[in-house]
């Protein structure tokens, strides 16, 4: 746990996003999907007005998603500048209108999330403080004679 304490900064999670996407059926519908918006956006019922605009008789055309997206999740998420507010964009071929509402930056995982990769640092690092002691404590000298001996007999192996 204390090497955990110490390292902790080593392993944070992936920075992410907390959004809303509005995505329309429609390939030619970004210039009305950012108009709607922008009338409804900021006003009681914002969801239920668009859904109403947008998915009448039946077809639902306008899809919206609440979620939290990570660095690497999505290159069409990942292509656009991570800021608060509305960013147009085109998703698998669809107008669609990303909502940044929070970024969030890297933070450290819990210890239980990186335990073993915390074993395996932990163990490197016991194994290199083991190594400096060993050096300081004890001086190697090579006998160049043997060591040139012991080359000529591998290499006639």
């Amino acid at each position: 746990k204390e090497y955990y304490d110490l390292h902790k900064n080593n392993f944070n999670s992936k920075k992410g996003i907390e959004a809303r996407i509005y995505t329309l059926k429609s390939a030619t519908g970004m210039k009305e999907l950012e108009s709607a918006y922008r009338k409804y956006s900021g006003k009681p019922g914002t969801d239920k007005k668009l859904g109403d605009k947008f998915n009448s008789k039946g077809d639902s055309l306008l899809l919206v998603t609440d979620g939290k997206w990570f660095a690497g999740d999505d290159p069409d998420i990942d292509a656009i500048e991570w800021t608060p507010g509305v960013h147009p964009l085109m998703k698998n071929g669809w107008p669609t209108l990303l909502v940044i509402k929070k970024i969030d930056d890297p933070v450290p995982l819990p210890f239980d999330e990186v335990k073993a990769d915390i074993l395996t640092g932990y163990q490197d690092w016991l194994t290199s403080e083991w190594l400096k002691q060993l050096t300081e404590k004890y001086t190697v000298k090579i006998d160049n004679r043997v060591f040139e001996e012991v080359k000529e007999r591998i290499n006639n192996e």
